[in-house]
């Protein structure tokens, strides 16, 4: 920490002459001695590593940190996008009912005569769009649902947790 460091060691070299020493790489011990002429003056550079450490170890609390409130953000981000797409799908298949019942009352009226067969004909061309938008409205759900089981579990097998009070228990370590 004061910057004085020793360092013991070995240097192999070859002899003074090929001749004495037979090509053979002798060995010499040594002895690294560092002592800074002012004082303090070596600290920091002794620091270094040590100062290194603690800030990676304070980096990954930090990204370990973000990681989590990411989860957390995600799953409460999931979870309102499901509530908006249940809802959704509620009022379209409401809808689609309704269309479908209003479809069956104008078939009855063009059985009586009360009304042309136009204007069945195009309510049912129309009914064709509200049913596609119905359909694309289970699908959202159902994707919306699977993500949200992998958000809380981290595996989409099983059943997705349910829509309802408060948020489902989100598994933190995933392995």
């Amino acid at each position: 920490r004061n910057g004085i460091s020793i360092a013991p060691g070995f240097v192999g070299y070859a002899g003074v002459s090929a001749a004495l020493t037979g090509g053979i790489t002798q060995t010499r011990p040594t002895l690294g001695l560092r002592i800074p002429l002012l004082r303090g003056l070596g600290e920091e550079a002794a620091d270094a590593g040590e100062r290194a450490a603690q800030d990676a170890l304070s980096g990954s609390k930090l990204a370990r940190e973000f990681a989590i409130a990411q989860l957390v953000q995600n799953v409460a981000q999931t979870y309102w996008r499901c509530i908006a797409d249940d809802k959704i799908l509620q009022l379209t298949q409401t809808s689609d009912k309704t269309a479908s019942d209003y479809q069956a009352t104008l078939d009855k009226m063009v059985k009586q005569g009360l009304t042309e067969p136009r204007s069945a004909k195009q309510n049912s061309i129309n009914n064709v769009s509200l049913h596609l938008k119905t359909a694309t409205a289970v699908q959202t759900s159902q994707l919306c649902h699977r993500d949200l089981a992998y958000a809380t579990t981290g595996s989409i097998a099983g059943p997705s947790p349910a829509i309802s009070g408060d948020l489902p228990p989100v598994a933190i370590d995933r392995k």
